[in-house]
């Protein structure tokens, strides 16, 4: 039996974490396995010796979990059980274990919150005692961080693990996915269920952006219609979210509800009680209104007008501000300034007062009374000036958003129906409603997201930029995947530059780089600088930019682009000055990553400048006469079809994916040393390196003589600048440079630099 091989057959088909057993006790350091997930190297490492006598899996990793059964007196008592969780009589993964007595049931479930509320909180194992106590001794749920015995492990006695239903050595097909409802009603048919852990006690911080005037009408709505146990549970959970306040509108919809009849009122405080100890933020009444939508509720319009005494109508500042914060409106915090945001559905936007202004009109518009309607908006357009200034609209709350981010080993991307999360191991599809925080509109990609082997055309695209060198191809996949990852890692702080490898005396173009620069900013929210005429020292230079803005893209900048004045915004942050507004600063943390094109090098050639860049070079394969069009007929962005966008967004997530796994990807330059050093001195320096003896002391005032004899264009350099251009040469190519006077004589001598390896 080789158990060795089994695993990482188990590992191959199904990605299951796998640990040696002696004895049913684990060999090594499981542990460290409880949430990394293994790669066949780090399970061949393990101790797989002659003692060996089983393997087990890591439940927990990619959502796999396992119902251990103990001491069954009836093998029927499991098959029902299966039946209340949808499963097949011959369900492969169901395993007899080594002692006789006992059953694993091995399925997938993803992290539900709703069942932490069920079972008092998240644990790695549930135990459960039995309804009818001589059917089985327990059940044991083992959710996370807990391991459980696969076949072909051999137990004490000798006997060994097998699966029920096959007689394979492993399925093939993968455990199915169980829903939390049925896995709740399966466990409260057969098992004793109470909740026991306490956790932390909600706050209303994440509730802060929902109006909850409106919580009676939409549980009176709700009440009797609620028909589905998930969203029972979603709505537990959302109103547990206002701790005790919440427990009156629970029950006010839950209580005789005849989809429900078993729920006594005894039942439903005790499971508040759960949803209260159980509630980790992840659930707000955003959820609870968007399901109360969704079943038809329209919450009533709050009317900030009144009549005075005299039967003119006049505006209830109060009542205005509370229309405008149940409308989703509220302001963000920057420092000493702000920022206007509309917040709906947890999709936060950016907001002027001028917005503002239209929604509300657009919203009187739809008042049924013609003559309500006429008198409300000539009495907001008389107030309009004061209505919708600054002094007013800061009477909005103050609004305290947890945003979902990128994070150092996670990227996520917000397509039209799914989301994606983007790890160096693959990706993960969630639904909205699983998202845990609130997101920008801007970044949400107006497209749909599919799956897809297709090759993009834009694989072939990059291979021609590269002239097909493999090293080449990688660097510009981990630079692009670089940009799309959102998260900033302080120990990798780049500015990606895409540059020409063609040596040319002006400017030459068209190879593509914008091209790729349009191809990121189909996933991320880009603001492009005009790379000629951009001007540091000018006033409100980034005031395009926002807290949204993931990447600033500085296009064809040009010789003298001072590339040292980006030094903060690359390792500090970024500092937006906006016309008539207060300055902000975005911490580095949150501040959007540069891109540069340009036809040049970019200057710099000290330390500092290359730990802060990461270069790319463009072929000369496309130019003015070659154009992407004339291989692929049709403009890219602008003429594809769905399957080439689905191919090409396919294509983009792998570049993400690369960069998490791999980092920024080097790879020997073609001319960039070359460039940078003609463009920081001149290409008859260039030329005359040869002339350079390298280890050897020289006269170099001899040697400044002989350079301007040979070239009468530098005839009014000076010995001093030579020095520089000969200081620049050492620093690009990694020389040591010194000098030492003779007598009159000043020497010098440029040596290889030693590795420090």
């Amino acid at each position: 039996m080789n158990l060795l091989e089994t695993a990482k057959d188990y590992h191959h088909q199904f990605g299951f974490n796998l640990i040696p057993f002696v004895n049913k006790m684990p060999k090594d350091g499981w542990k460290d396995w409880q949430e990394q997930e293994m790669s066949i190297q780090d399970i061949e490492k393990l101790n797989w010796n002659s003692d060996t006598s089983g393997l087990g899996a890591v439940c927990g990793i990619g959502d796999l979990r396992c119902f251990d059964f103990d001491d069954v007196a009836e093998d029927d008592v499991v098959k029902n059980f299966m039946l209340k969780l949808g499963l097949p009589h011959d369900y492969p993964w169901l395993v007899k274990t080594g002692s006789g007595k006992g059953f694993h049931l091995w399925f997938y479930c993803a992290n539900a919150p709703s069942l932490f509320g069920e079972l008092g909180g998240e644990k790695g194992c549930y135990v459960f005692k039995p309804k009818i106590s001589h059917q089985f001794k327990q059940i044991e749920l083992r959710w996370k961080k807990s391991l459980t015995i696969l076949p072909p492990s051999k137990h004490a006695s000798g006997n060994s693990y097998q699966f029920c239903n096959m007689n394979a050595n492993i399925p093939e097909t993968p455990p199915v996915v169980i829903g939390v409802e049925q896995i709740i009603k399966a466990l409260n048919e057969f098992c004793i269920v109470e909740p026991k852990v306490k956790q932390e006690k909600p706050t209303n911080k994440s509730n802060r952006s929902f109006n909850k005037s409106h919580l009676g009408e939409a549980s009176d709505f709700l009440r009797h219609k609620i028909n589905n146990y998930d969203e029972f549970l979603r709505i537990g959970f959302a109103l547990a979210s206002l701790g005790e306040e919440g427990r009156s509108y629970f029950l006010r919809i839950c209580k005789d509800n005849p989809n429900y009849p078993d729920e006594s009122l005894a039942s439903l405080n005790k499971k508040f009680d759960g949803f209260i100890n159980g509630y980790s933020g992840e659930i707000t009444l955003g959820t609870f209104y968007e399901i109360a939508k969704n079943y038809g509720f329209k919450p009533p319009q709050i009317n900030f007008w009144t009549f005075n005494s005299k039967g003119v109508m006049i505006i209830e500042k109060a009542k205005f501000i509370e229309y405008l914060q149940d409308e989703g409106y509220g302001k963000l915090i920057l420092g000493s300034s702000y920022i206007f945001v509309e917040v709906k559905n947890n999709i936060v936007k950016e907001v002027t007062p001028v917005s503002i202004k239209d929604h509300v009109f657009k919203g009187i518009e739809e008042l049924s009374d013609e003559s309500i309607k006429s008198s409300v908006k000539e009495c907001l357009i008389r107030n309009v000036n004061f209505l919708f200034s600054k002094g007013v609209l800061e009477c909005l709350a103050t609004l305290e958003l947890d945003f979902l981010k990128d994070r150092k080993e996670k990227a996520y991307f917000f397509f039209n129906n799914v989301v994606l999360e983007v790890s160096a191991e693959g990706i993960k599809i969630w639904r909205y409603e699983e998202l845990k925080g609130c997101i920008w509109e801007k970044h949400i990609i107006q497209r749909d997201f599919e799956q897809s082997d297709i090759e993009s055309t834009f694989q072939k695209f990059i291979e021609n930029i590269c002239k097909n060198d493999l090293s080449r191809i990688a660097a510009l996949r981990s630079a692009i995947g670089y940009l799309l990852h959102a998260y900033k890692d302080p120990t990798r702080t780049k500015a990606i530059i895409f540059t020409d490898e063609k040596l040319s005396d002006s400017a030459y173009g068209r190879s593509g780089k914008g091209v790729v620069a349009k191809a990121i900013n189909q996933l991320r929210v880009m603001i492009k600088f005009d790379g000629k005429n951009f001007n540091f020292d000018k006033s409100f230079a980034y005031q395009s930019v926002n807290l949204d803005t993931q990447i600033m893209f500085f296009d064809d900048v040009q010789k003298k682009f001072d590339f040292e004045k980006l030094f903060s915004v690359i390792t500090e942050g970024i500092t937006v000055e906006k016309k008539q507004r207060d300055e902000f600063r975005i911490p580095f943390e949150e501040s959007p990553k540069p891109l540069i094109t340009t036809n040049y090098s970019i200057s710099g050639h000290n330390d500092s400048s290359k730990a802060r860049q990461f270069v790319i070079e463009f072929s000369d394969y496309y130019n003015k006469k070659h154009t992407p069009v004339d291989d692929f007929g049709k403009k890219f962005f602008i003429e594809w079809n769905e399957e080439e966008w689905i191919s090409f967004y396919n294509l983009m997530i792998e570049c993400c994916r690369f960069y998490l796994e791999k980092g920024l990807v080097e790879y020997e330059y073609v001319n960039l040393q070359k460039k940078k050093l003609i463009d920081a001195t001149s290409p008859e320096f260039e030329e005359f390196l040869p002339e350079i003896p390298l280890g050897v002391e020289t006269d170099k005032k001899e040697l400044f003589e002989k350079f301007k004899n040979q070239n009468e264009e530098v005839k009014f350099l000076t010995q001093h600048k030579f020095t520089r251009w000969l200081k620049i040469y050492a620093d690009l190519y990694e020389l040591s440079y010194s000098e030492r006077k003779s007598g009159d004589t000043r020497l010098m001598i440029l040596t290889k630099q030693v590795s420090k390896g």
